[in-house]
């Protein structure tokens, strides 16, 4: 599928037009692939820039609809009819399950093995260490926070952590200040983060599962598309914070200052502390 470099409209329609060809496709959830497409197309500029390139979301994002029709196109010519199976299979669970699968094959992983993993659902929490991804260290972390806190004082050696699509697994984050750190895609499990700072980071399409930070900072903190299970924000700082496209379930916010923060398109249920947010027309409440 040709990338259009000067006219979004046309690679959306060339988009639209390869992915309605398919089979069976839920061609409903075209508008929430494009919309997870933007989300992805913002971060994905914007630390290009960090990094000294000239990007713009709106190039990104005629990358992204390129990358997903190879994708869907691929695996139709490998699987015909079973592929549509595995594209609504994923649709169920877009906007944040379908990276992982491209992520997959655009790294180097098969199509056969990402048929495999679809079917078994394995794109969900256990899929970081499936493919590949490294399981970060308590003395790993300890050194990164060094190196980090280094770089926040432009002092030799300092590096800007990133976490960005690693297994953090068990680990104490407990009074630690990561600000501007990176958590894309992380996998963050049974960790504990209570009174620390994670200021103006990025946990976009990240997975918490079982994490405590009570008295945390994560002001302007960026949420979108992530996926949040059994976590606790009690007293947290999330202001600012932004939570589009994002999965709640099972979470407590309760006395968190949540001022500015922006819950649009986010599912939430069995969470409790959301105040107001909970009524708003652009959160999808389920549970109680």
């Amino acid at each position: 599928m040709p990338i259009y470099e000067n006219d979004t409209q046309q690679a959306e329609a060339a988009f639209d037009s390869l992915i309605g060809t398919i089979p069976g496709v839920n061609t409903d959830r075209l508008e929430d692939w494009k919309a997870h497409a933007r989300y992805l197309a913002d971060a994905d500029a914007e630390a290009l820039t960090a990094q000294g390139f000239n990007a713009s979301a709106d190039a990104c994002y005629r990358k992204l609809l390129g990358d997903f029709g190879s994708l869907f196109q691929e695996m139709e010519q490998k699987y015909a009819g079973s592929a549509a199976a595995i594209i609504n299979y994923r649709a169920e669970y877009l906007p944040n399950e379908l990276l992982p699968a491209a992520d997959w094959i655009h790294n180097g992983g098969t199509v056969e093995e990402a048929h495999e993993m679809a079917d078994a659902g394995a794109f969900e929490l256990g899929a970081f260490v499936s493919r590949g991804a490294k399981v970060l260290t308590q003395a790993e972390l300890d050194a990164m926070h060094a190196r980090h806190t280094l770089y926040e004082l432009d002092q030799p050696d300092g590096v800007r952590a990133d976490f960005s699509g690693q297994v953090l697994d068990g680990l104490f984050f407990d009074g630690m200040s990561f600000p501007c750190a990176s958590f894309i895609g992380a996998a963050v499990e049974r960790c504990s983060m209570d009174g620390g700072s994670f200021i103006d980071c990025n946990f976009r399409g990240a997975h918490f599962y079982d994490v405590t930070a009570r008295y945390t900072d994560f002001d302007g903190s960026k949420f979108i598309g992530a996926s949040l299970e059994k976590c606790v924000f009690t007293q947290a700082i999330l202001q600012r914070a932004r939570f589009e496209g994002a999965s709640i379930e099972s979470c407590k916010f309760d006395q968190a200052d949540m001022e500015g923060v922006d819950f649009s398109q986010t599912e939430a249920a069995h969470t409790t502390g959301l105040g107001a947010f909970a009524k708003s027309p652009e959160m999808k409440m389920g549970g109680g």
